[in-house]
């Protein structure tokens, strides 16, 4: 939800990029709250990341008046996104991922209508969904945004948490920009600036050599184990 009141105050590449400090935070809590020994290039890594999203984004080429709500709307969707990667590795290895995923969404959508309906005045909006976008019924929008877009999505993070500590997945999902643009370019003939091109290249390569500093030397412990 807060993301969703980020972009509608913020530039989107903008509010993208308050998103994605969430895999900083979590390998900053991996360092200071658990105080995890972390290789020198982790951080490199997640530099490259947020200087190739920047690219990816061109934020530079919104209008950059910073408006007091959505900027933290946005680091609140960073800072919840963040416990949800802590509290997700945790949830995993006490349920299994559809239960928990089926338990975290249940309580949002509760929350979700309660919200909706003191907004609106007591009454649910239930006529917005005749509605159509773009040619598009609204409410098979709705479906493909809670289905495709949230729960199958959401489903395949609580998956990858069983395998991977929270640190890895947020960075892993740090390529989200770069196969969405990629897909844009097949699929939609979007043309790639420069800048694109460039971004992309320096969150691939950030991520990989993210990755590689919770490898294990010889006779080291992994680093950033799952909390």
């Amino acid at each position: 939800m807060l993301y969703f009141v980020s972009i509608s105050r913020l530039p989107i590449g903008i509010a993208l990029l308050f998103e994605y400090m969430a895999p900083l935070l979590v390998a900053l809590w991996a360092r200071f709250g658990q105080r995890q020994q972390v290789k020198p290039r982790l951080w490199y890594g997640l530099a490259m990341n947020i200087a190739g999203l920047g690219c990816i984004t061109q934020f530079w080429q919104a209008d950059l008046r910073l408006e007091t709500v959505g900027v933290i709307a946005g680091l609140g969707a960073a800072g919840l996104l963040c416990f949800y990667y802590i509290l997700g590795a945790r949830g995993v290895a006490q349920h299994d991922t559809v239960s928990l995923t089926w338990w975290a969404f249940g309580i949002s959508a509760l929350a979700g209508l309660i919200l909706a309906t003191f907004r609106s005045g007591g009454a649910f909006p239930v006529a917005v969904l005749g509605h159509t976008s773009h040619g598009v019924p609204v409410w098979l929008l709705a479906i493909y945004l809670v289905v495709g877009g949230s729960i199958a999505s959401y489903l395949l993070v609580a998956a990858a948490l069983r395998h991977l500590p929270p640190t890895s997945v947020g960075i892993i999902g740090m390529v989200e920009p770069v196969i969405a643009a990629a897909v844009a370019w097949v699929v939609l003939r979007e043309r790639l600036s420069v800048y694109q091109l460039i971004g992309g290249v320096l969150v691939l390569i950030g991520v990989g050599i993210a990755e590689t500093a919770r490898t294990a030397g010889p006779g080291e412990t992994a680093e950033l184990p799952p909390t």
